[in-house]
């Protein structure tokens, strides 16, 4: 399985094409563009193959092209256990959270939801976060906080589109 993170402001929306070993190739395109982080994903014909390059490129090579490309991750989706994701409302500056059993978790992403949107603040590695610190300054006051655990395996939570405003 494949799972990747973009935010095309302008422009075609990405693709990730894999080149194997045997001289065949696969491309998983995103399906939709607009502003917003937003994950995509598709199974890769790879059984048994061997992976010998990873590419990205946008299909319409004649537009403006502004995008950020975030997380591509590879995974075996018979093993692949997917975490939910935690919300936590609090008017503290510190929040925390409690992890779920399983999967392990490697790290947690922190966002501040504010209306409708998901605004990336920061990654954490422990069940605690300090909102008056982020990396990336939301642009109002946070209604409340979703937070994202990614297992060791990579998987991270899903909820639709990720992020509204710029990271």
């Amino acid at each position: 399985m494949l799972r990747f993170v973009a935010r095309a402001k302008e422009g075609p929306a990405p693709y990730a094409r894999f080149s194997y070993e045997d001289g065949t190739s696969q491309t998983v395109p995103a399906t939709s563009s607009g502003d917003g982080w937003q994950e995509f994903g598709g199974s890769l014909d790879a059984a048994g193959k061997t992976i010998e390059r990873i590419s990205v490129g946008f299909a319409d090579s004649e537009r403006l092209v502004n995008t950020v490309l975030g997380q591509l991750r590879l995974y075996d989706a018979s093993k692949d256990v997917k975490p939910d994701p935690i919300e936590v409302s609090s008017t503290a500056s510190t929040i925390s959270w409690t992890g779920p059993a399983s999967p392990s978790i490697a790290y947690w992403n922190v966002y501040a939801r504010q209306g409708g949107c998901l605004n990336f603040l920061d990654l954490a590695f422990t069940t605690t976060y300090d909102t008056s610190l982020p990396m990336y300054s939301p642009p109002q006051p946070a209604d409340d906080y979703v937070i994202q655990p990614v297992s060791t395996s990579g998987t991270a939570a899903t909820f639709g589109d990720l992020c509204c405003g710029d990271r």
